[in-house]
């Protein structure tokens, strides 16, 4: 399809019957199934805004692909990923620039496509076995299945799996429902009209920060395990740990290894 110059015209916006109705909406109903509503009324673009951040939708794949490919240079990294990134610091999918040049450069090797052939049967088995739990539910007369909560407890298990070589399980329950925690507080925080700083001792605040000290402290125990070689030779894990910058020869320091 042809390109749309986001510049030369007005685009589409959601009805807002009155100041904030949109964010409750999306509150209510959850972000994508709101996203895709508006799809269905909109089309593939459209611009809304979430209290203070204005955002444009873009559905398409030729529309991702001249934002992602195409005409990268011209796109930064956003509000959505400055909160993403409270969590998860400065790794490849939240830092930009020089930054986010040299760690691609580190990870680079790491998934390359036999390195990503060497995953599918890891990814293989953890389908076939939530498959069977799907088959054992309806067994049991279990119709209905959160689909949020599915799919986030087989990409737990497939990266615990590649990432770290065994463990999965210890990976999946003690980072699983901190992770599920952390994205509801990101959802909320990203529609919320009113951004706090995130040192002003609200409720959600020191919730979300016992979440995240949680989540630091199970990822360094699994890194100390790596470097020590308790952890699987055939793991990411294993090969993040040791890749260097082909250019510089830079190696990733403690705390870029744990954001990665």
């Amino acid at each position: 399809m042809p390109e749309v110059d986001l510049s030369s015209q007005p685009l589409p916006t959601p009805h807002r019957q009155w100041p904030f109705d949109l964010e409750r909406q999306i509150l209510r109903e959850g972000v994508l199934p709101w996203i895709d509503r508006q799809i269905e009324d909109l089309g593939d673009i459209f611009q809304f805004r979430a209290g203070k951040i204005q955002l444009a939708i873009l559905a398409h794949p030729d529309h991702a692909r001249h934002v992602l490919i195409n005409a990268h240079q011209n796109y930064a990294r956003g509000f959505g990923y400055e909160v993403i990134g409270i969590l998860l610091g400065q790794g490849l999918l939240t830092s930009d620039d020089q930054l986010w040049r040299s760690q691609r450069r580190i990870c680079q090797p790491s998934f390359s496509r036999q390195s990503v052939e060497s995953l599918i049967p890891t990814m293989v088995q953890e389908t076939q076995a939530l498959s069977l739990r799907w088959d054992e539910k309806k067994k049991r007369g279990e119709s209905d299945i959160d689909m949020a909560e599915e799919m986030l407890g087989v990409t737990m298990r497939v990266v615990g799996a590649c990432l770290f070589g065994h463990d999965v399980d210890e990976f999946c329950t003690q980072l699983g429902p901190d992770l599920a925690r952390a994205q509801r507080w990101a959802v909320e925080y990203f529609v919320n009209p009113v951004h706090l700083p995130l040192w002003v001792p609200t409720p959600r605040h020191l919730a979300f920060k016992r979440v995240a000290r949680r989540v630091d402290q199970v990822i360094e125990r699994f890194v100390v395990a790596g470097r020590s070689g308790v952890q699987a030779e055939g793991g990411l894990l294993n090969a993040l740990l040791h890749a260097t910058d082909a250019e510089t020869g830079y190696r990733r320091s403690e705390k870029q290894l744990r954001d990665e």
